[in-house]
């Protein structure tokens, strides 16, 4: 007995059991069709031109086997991808069954990544190979899943019998699912499924036909036998190259502009071709000035309700959404607030998009940031089902113990969620965990927290209030640490002037920030304008702490290190300057 009938024996056998014991079967009768026979020679004329299928080259695109349904062209702008198109070459040329299953094998991502557009190429490269022939679904739309299935029976696809068009469509479904589950080697893409009873229900039970899966979901159940091949943004070069395709002038003389214009966009493949589409219509029209000032208008607020992102300047190769914002809504829209798990996961995405985009953020910090209950146990397992949620629906990527939102599904986020505690509870999180890491004194275990640190200091320090001059204060103490004298000082000026706003000219704090300017003047030899700010400083804390205050005593053995004195050795206070006033 094959592989291929005692798989088909073993389903059959299930359904009728069940049918035998008074229940309901799972699904519909016709997924379990007998396989429809084939003969020998064909069989093996198949098996022959599987087996011709290539491993090492990524073969060109070529002509399609006769009775496939594939009414997508090949996309001539498509770069990139070859490892990828390699990797499903080789798992699906092998089989790769899992207990009997057919080869099955999910493309998943964020929205707008390309796993449509790379099963696309992977058919129209590789569907010669398929003997019985390429079928391309759309599972978008569940209800239309039984049509979809139907059009690969009749006249032009595989033409199973002469009546087949007359026939009701269940038994049409069925006549298609059973020559699906003979041994002849076949190619189906279920594009846009995110549901696994939908998987379930339609992939063949056993049999030659090999499954490609298109999906902004993880595929990690083992039980479905589904292996995962996560499509990531493109590398920088191909993002140049894709939009250097649009216009071969902008690839020789634009490329450190079309660099930036890849940063901006993050390399996503959705906008880097909307981008050049715009780009191109409009630049021979003379509506726009060029790649620079596109650059400049993207650089803007509201990155995602620029018209090039937002309006289709040209065709997709596979008929998608051309729409970035809404392309990430489909994902967003799965997400049910009156739920508690779904609406811990809105509030993490709101918090996540204020972290420096596409950069890791740790998994801890991020959690620490929803203000989770003391008594936690039940809470962290809430919480974690909520960032399998997010990640499951492609708006966050995971990375071991860090998570990792694109730059764009940010700009979404925070444009989409209205949450007023976010920023705050960002901010706060950050100063507690930098701040421990400082009080340690190895800065290079806050390499990973930098660009966070960086870029919420940079939204903080447009305000004027305390926890942003706290902000100010512990990047600029990081970069002192590090000797970049030049970037802490505005930082330390910029406390200082919010301190001095906010909280008065002889508040301790106010001395703090004085205190801490002064010293990194100090280290590069500025003697002269560190003594007057500690001698500031020393007046208010005298005033306000009293003269044998502890503080009190560190600023005066500061100053007396600026001063013709013998030195002392240097003191800071600045724990305090996060930790609360002396």
């Amino acid at each position: 007995m094959s592989e291929e009938q005692a798989g088909y024996q073993q389903a059959t056998g299930n359904y009728i059991a069940q049918a035998n014991r008074g229940g309901t079967a799972i699904v519909a009768s016709y997924e379990y069709a007998p396989p429809r026979p084939v003969d020998p020679e064909t069989l093996d004329a198949a098996r022959r031109r599987l087996a011709e299928l290539p491993l090492e080259q990524v073969p060109d695109p070529g002509p399609l086997s006769h009775g496939s349904r594939m009414y997508l062209s090949p996309n001539p702008l498509f770069v990139g991808r070859e490892d990828k198109l390699k990797t499903l070459a080789a798992i699906l040329k092998t089989g790769d069954a899992t207990r009997g299953r057919v080869a099955s094998v999910a493309v998943t991502g964020m929205g707008g990544v390309g796993k449509s557009q790379l099963a696309n190429e992977f058919v129209h490269r590789y569907g010669r190979y398929f003997f019985g022939g390429v079928f391309w679904l759309s599972f978008a739309d569940a209800s239309a899943v039984p049509g979809e299935v139907a059009s690969c029976g009749g006249a032009g696809t595989m033409e199973l019998r002469p009546d087949f068009r007359a026939i009701p469509l269940e038994d049409q479904v069925r006549e298609v699912m059973s020559a699906w589950q003979s041994p002849l080697p076949r190619l189906l893409v279920f594009d846009n499924c995110e549901n696994q009873e939908l998987l379930r229900k339609w992939r063949p039970r056993a049999g030659g036909c090999r499954v490609v899966i298109t999906s902004r979901r993880g595929w990690n159940d083992p039980t479905l036998g589904v292996r995962s091949l996560q499509l990531d943004v493109l590398s920088r070069d191909k993002s140049i190259a894709l939009l250097g395709e649009y216009s071969k002038n902008l690839a020789a003389n634009e490329d450190p502009t079309l660099n930036a214009i890849a940063s901006e966009l993050g390399d996503l493949p959705l906008a880097l071709h909307m981008a050049g589409s715009y780009l191109r219509t409009y630049r021979r029209y003379r509506r726009v000035g060029g790649p620079a000032e596109y650059l400049s208008e993207l650089r803007r607020p509201n990155l995602l309700r620029h018209p090039s992102l937002q309006e289709p300047k040209g065709i997709s190769a596979t008929e998608h959404e051309q729409n970035v914002a809404r392309t990430f809504e489909l994902s967003y829209q799965q997400l049910n607030t009156d739920d508690s798990t779904d609406a811990l996961a809105v509030k993490l995405l709101a918090r996540a998009a204020l972290f420096a985009p596409g950069e890791p953020i740790p998994t801890d910090l991020l959690l620490s940031t929803a203000g989770l209950p003391d008594d936690r146990s039940e809470a962290e397992l809430e919480a974690e089902d909520a960032l399998d949620r997010i990640v499951e629906l492609g708006l966050l990527e995971e990375e071991a113990e860090t998570l990792r939102m694109h730059r764009l599904v940010a700009a979404f986020v925070r444009d989409r969620v209205a949450d007023e505690e976010a920023q705050t509870a960002v901010e706060a999180a950050l100063l507690e965990t930098v701040g421990h890491l400082l009080d340690e004194g190895y800065p290079t275990r806050l390499l990973g927290l930098l660009p966070h640190l960086r870029s919420v200091t940079d939204v903080a320090r447009q305000r004027e209030d305390e926890q942003a001059a706290l902000l100010c204060n512990q990047l600029a103490y990081y970069l002192q640490m590090v000797g970049d004298y030049a970037q802490a000082k505005p930082l330390y000026e910029r406390a200082l002037a919010i301190r001095e706003e906010v909280l008065g000219p002889e508040h301790p704090d106010t001395a703090q920030s004085l205190n801490n300017l002064a010293l990194l003047l100090k280290e590069q030899g500025d003697y002269a304008g560190a003594k007057p700010l500690l001698e500031r400083a020393l007046a208010i804390l005298e005033e306000v702490l009293g003269e044998e205050h502890p503080n009190t005593e560190v600023i005066r053995q500061n100053l007396a290190t600026v001063e013709d004195r013998p030195p002392l050795l240097r003191k800071s206070i600045f724990r305090s300057i996060f930790r609360g006033s002396p």
